[in-house]
């Protein structure tokens, strides 16, 4: 007993006096030392430190892997990052194909667009306690890369999942055709979600529910999915959703989905493919102040009291819609009652332009209450209907802002085609003979110029009639002298035969008087 205790101290003092050796030679992970980023001779990120909101921007950096959470520390350390301070991090534009787990962080601001990323780890942003905005656009993430637990948070004592903290997600310009549910569900704090230039294709079924699930959501990005409907009761349960993207799909109606929205504000349609717009397309959206209808190319008509039902209405964009001809000037109404447009007018922001309008009626607005309308590039007609324009609204369009009568010309009649409208406003009296809304404002040189076309046209045809009747009488005295000559060759012809008759019928009685003379005697 008493050696085990002898070699036992033996043993400890050689532990002892060796360890420091053993600590020396030591090349475990837990002693490698990260590398600070913003500093790395070979590759380092842009830093700006000293301020409220410090910015590590790693972007176009090549990276095809994310960096470990040593050089992060490392570069926290070494940057003498304030304990309090929140992080703006940015890894756009490299090459990364999968995120891994991130360590704790006082990230705020992530931004991992413009990469390849098709793959995210479980639990991925799960130590970002304080993420707030997360940027995963222009990626190759398809419905199956949002997993389950791709943003859950961590684990809490009671057996759940902390809350995310995340409000606003990018997942726009990616290969999603469905949303999985259970992937969302922690996101119940969620304000904006971007979704645009995905083939979701139908709003239904799991999609749907994901985005219904989404309470507290205020704006909504779904442009450019190729989405033809909308699902019943989908935005029924976003109470707060004041924003909504649905650009650049395949709506041949305005979806009456919209209707049971409770705040929508701002609402986009453009390069969708409606006809025709009534006044059953904009129904039960009182809240609504801007409304954005621009490129539809296949819009013809805008009919009576469209935009009727928007009394809060401040902004309309309805410009580039080639096809659009018939613009009714009893489209606003309903936004206000006669007589109190001074009061209840709000709507004083008007994009008309790039149309293929003729002419805007003037009953169309109050116009003394709009401070801004653009009605460039349309093809008006230029007759006596123009007078209001010429004198009301031109003036006023000059005041808004320098160029916005640019490119206000004349495209009918054809005499007029191509004249400024501005020179017109140098005309005082121009209008002072119009009896009718349709008179022409240049009669007399319009019909100078028919005449003139019509004199042309008269001169050639006389032209024509008389080379016409030259090469007639030329031929019919051609064939008349050629008939002529003919009669007079069988009028010779004949004589030549009467002669050779008679010369015959000599000859031969001549024969006969010789037969029956006697001969003479001597």
């Amino acid at each position: 007993m008493g050696g085990i205790v002898k070699y036992s101290v033996i043993f400890t003092l050689f532990c002892a006096a060796f360890s420091p050796v053993i600590a020396q030679n030591d090349t475990s992970v837990s002693n490698i030392e990260g590398t600070n980023i913003c500093r790395d001779t070979n590759n380092s990120c842009t830093c700006d430190i000293n301020v409220h909101q410090p910015t590590i921007a790693c972007k176009g950096m090549g990276l095809h892997v994310m960096y470990e959470q040593s050089d992060f520390q490392a570069t926290f350390d070494g940057e003498n990052l304030p304990e309090n301070a929140t992080i703006d991090l940015r890894f756009d534009e490299n090459y990364l194909i999968n995120i891994p787990r991130f360590a704790p962080m006082p990230v705020v601001f992530l931004v991992l667009r413009h990469n390849l990323i098709s793959s995210i780890d479980d639990f991925a942003f799960a130590e970002l306690k304080q993420l707030d905005y997360l940027d995963l656009s222009n990626n190759n993430l398809s419905g199956h890369s949002l997993k389950e637990n791709v943003f859950k948070s961590a684990f809490n004592s009671s057996g759940g999942y902390f809350p995310s903290p995340l409000k606003h997600l990018n997942l726009s310009h990616n290969y999603i055709h469905t949303l999985n549910p259970k992937a969302f569900d922690p996101l119940t704090d969620l304000r904006t979600l971007d979704l645009s230039h995905n083939p979701i294709k139908t709003l239904s079924g799991t999609s749907s529910m994901t985005i219904a699930s989404m309470m507290k959501l205020e704006f909504l990005g779904l442009a450019n999915c190729g989405i033809k409907e909308m699902h019943d009761g989908m935005l029924h349960s976003l109470n707060m959703l004041s924003s909504l993207d649905l650009s650049g799909n395949l709506f041949v109606d305005v979806p009456r989905e919209l209707q049971y929205t409770h705040v929508l504000q701002v609402l986009k349609l453009d390069k969708n493919k409606f006809e025709v717009l009534s006044e059953e397309s904009f129904l039960d959206l009182g809240y609504l102040e801007d409304l954005s209808l621009n490129y539809n190319e296949k819009l013809i008509k805008i009919e009576q009291g469209t935009f009727g039902h928007l009394r809060n209405l401040t902004k309309l964009e309805l410009s580039f819609c080639k096809r659009l001809e018939q613009l009714s000037d009893g489209a606003f109404q309903g936004l206000v009652e006669k007589g109190k447009e001074d009061v209840e007018w709000k709507l004083t922001q008007i994009y008309l332009n790039d149309n293929g309008l003729s002419q805007i009626d003037e009953a169309l607005a109050p116009w003394d209450y709009v401070d801004y309308v653009d009605i460039r590039n349309n093809p008006f007609r230029c007759d006596c209907n123009l007078e209001w324009m010429v004198k009301n609204l031109m003036p006023k369009i000059e005041k808004m802002k320098t160029g916005l009568t640019n490119d206000i010309n004349c495209a009918q009649p054809k005499a007029m085609r191509g004249r400024p409208i501005t020179k017109l406003m140098l005309e005082p009296d121009l209008f002072s003979k119009c009896r009718d809304s349709k008179d022409e404002l240049y009669p007399d040189e319009i019909t100078i110029i028919e005449s003139s076309s019509y004199r042309a046209a008269g001169i050639t045809i006389l032209v024509i009639g008389i080379l016409l009747i030259v090469i007639g009488v030329s031929v019919i005295g051609f064939l008349v002298i050629k008939r002529r000559a003919i009669a007079k060759a069988l009028v010779a012809h004949q004589e030549i035969r009467y002669e050779r008759a008679d010369s015959d019928d000599d000859g031969i009685g001549s024969m006969h008087s010789g037969k029956n003379r006697r001969p003479n005697a001597f």
